[in-house]
């Protein structure tokens, strides 16, 4: 039940934001849904993604997982039925380049009435057996094993939106790329 969501804005510097994506473009682009990647985040009975054109001749790749997508992830070729609560992260790769990326996180058949804070962050990062902030990284120590990964003084990237509206809102009220650390 997409709802025509959108919102754009353009700069004098040529960067064009779309719900969340940042490319820069040419002044060609007057109308700015043409370089979406993803719909709008938000609150939503039913919602199928559907292939995004590339805007620079690229290859999309797509995660469902909250993973960051990388140049080897699958090509997201055919639209996608969100079934659940799922951090969607899309990007345009160019060769091995990022063109363009979005992140954005869809709530399936959720209702709230308190403002909610979406958090996504790569899960690898957080559970990784060696390499997870929540993992000892090391091969076994006994408590308190000062040599874990959680003991470790490390910031996370991390995306996050913020609905205040609750499910009531029409999408999120902000969205922002930033450090993560416990």
């Amino acid at each position: 039940c997409s709802s025509g969501k959108s919102s754009s804005v353009s700069s004098s510097s040529g960067a064009v934001e779309t719900d969340g994506d940042s490319v820069y473009a040419s002044e060609d682009y007057a109308d700015a849904s043409k370089v979406r990647l993803l719909p709008p985040a938000g609150f939503y009975s039913d919602i199928t993604i559907p292939v995004p054109a590339p805007q620079y001749g690229g290859i999309i790749r797509c995660t469902f997982d909250g993973s960051e997508p990388t140049s080897v992830t699958t090509a997201f070729t055919s639209p996608y039925t969100v079934t659940k609560n799922t951090a969607v992260r899309c990007a345009e790769f160019l060769g091995d380049s990022v063109a363009r990326k979005s992140s954005h996180t869809f709530f399936i058949n959720e209702k709230v009435s308190m403002p909610v804070v979406a958090i996504s962050i790569d899960p690898y990062q957080m559970f990784d057996p060696l390499n997870g902030y929540y993992s000892q990284g090391v091969r076994y120590c006994t408590e308190p094993c000062y040599e874990a990964n959680y003991w470790k003084d490390i910031e996370l990237p991390v995306h996050v939106e913020f609905f205040e509206n609750g499910s009531s809102a029409m999408k999120s009220d902000w969205q922002i790329v930033a450090g993560f650390s416990i």
